[in-house]
């Protein structure tokens, strides 16, 4: 090639924008569609949508494997729709694109841009080039369109600064923690100045349908990243303190509760532990060990609103040292069972 020539990339795929000689591929996003509003819909209809979908999709509360990046994308929605310059410029793109469509801007459109200022710059736009966040939290649809405008003002181009890294770390909750769930003022160790952990109290809020090994999000508590850059988050796994007389299995609470043998061959009531106070119980005649009794409501709050069951399992005791009326009794039945 001759000193000086440049090499021709070649026109530019659908779904491909390029600046400066880089090329990113990028998605059309819906935003209407992510939010469930039409595209008449008013600020104020655009907000309830939002609130009502940030709800159900917030990753402390929705389990979903795709929680997280709708979550992410409703939030990018929201950016765009209720700024009503954002809102313009989206607009002017016209209803015919198709969610998830590769992407590219008509020609001369405002705000096509992807700032790019040196090779740091560079690596964050091909590490995020399948259209994910990138360092920006937004992703490259949204950078495409709306880079000249950030999320402070006209006229500002955003910089790719990859934030800090997310941390996790483990707390440990109480059973009655899960069963009332609220906020908590908790001490965990998070990453300080120079990679030294720090010991931060913080307020957590525990919602309802919590369960060990799931994991709570503090934004912006993680590992910090360059200078002006955001922080990671700190992800909080559960563990739940070992309780003497309760277990969990999904949202019931199990326990053992003692039957003394006669009352399981003829039937009758015990009294049964739950979290707030004992039960009475009604035991079936010819109940054997095993034997499940079912406390409808006494168990762990669910995301609904409702809650699990308490299981009681029956243990079958006999006397250790039965008195003489209960051995002869006994040896009664004995004789009983052999004739």
């Amino acid at each position: 090639m001759p000193q000086g020539a440049r090499r021709s990339l070649g026109p530019p795929r659908a779904g491909l924008h390029r600046s400066r000689g880089v090329v990113v591929s990028v998605t059309y996003k819906d935003y209407y569609a992510i939010l469930g509003v039409d595209r008449k819909a008013s600020t104020e209809e655009i907000k309830r949508a939002y609130r009502r979908k940030a709800r159900e999709l917030h990753p402390d509360v929705n389990k979903s494997p795709r929680a997280e990046e709708q979550f992410r994308d409703l939030n990018e929605a929201y950016e765009v729709l209720s700024d009503p310059e954002k809102r313009a410029r989206y607009d002017r793109l016209g209803a015919n694109w198709k969610h998830g469509a590769p992407f590219e801007p008509p020609p001369g459109f405002e705000g096509f841009r992807v700032h790019v200022g040196g090779m740091g710059d560079l690596g964050d736009i091909f590490g995020s080039a399948g259209g994910g966040a990138g360092g920006s939290g937004f992703s490259d649809f949204f950078e495409t369109l709306f880079g000249d405008l950030g999320l402070g003002g006209f006229g500002r181009t955003r910089t790719h600064r990859p934030r800090g890294r997310d941390v996790e770390a483990e707390v440990e909750f109480g059973l009655s923690d899960l069963l009332h769930p609220g906020p908590r003022r908790i001490t965990v160790g998070v990453p300080g100045a120079g990679g030294k952990v720090e010991r931060k109290t913080v307020t957590v809020n525990l919602p309802p349908g919590l369960r060990p090994g799931q994991k709570l999000r503090l934004p912006g508590m993680g590992g910090g990243g360059q200078p002006g850059s955001p922080r990671g988050d700190l992800y909080l796994k559960i563990r739940l303190r070992p309780d003497p007389a309760f277990r969990i299995e999904g949202d019931d609470l199990v326990t053992e509760v003692d039957v003394p043998a006669p009352l399981a061959v003829v039937g009758g009531h015990v009294e049964v532990p739950t979290p707030e106070r004992p039960v009475r119980v009604r035991v079936a005649p010819g109940t054997s060990t095993g034997t499940t009794l079912r406390v409808r409501g006494r168990g762990l709050p669910r995301k609904d609103g409702g809650r699990g069951d308490l299981l009681a399992r029956v243990r079958l005791v006999v006397p250790k040292h039965p008195t003489r009326e209960q051995r002869e009794l006994y040896e009664k039945l004995a004789r009983l069972e052999r004739s």
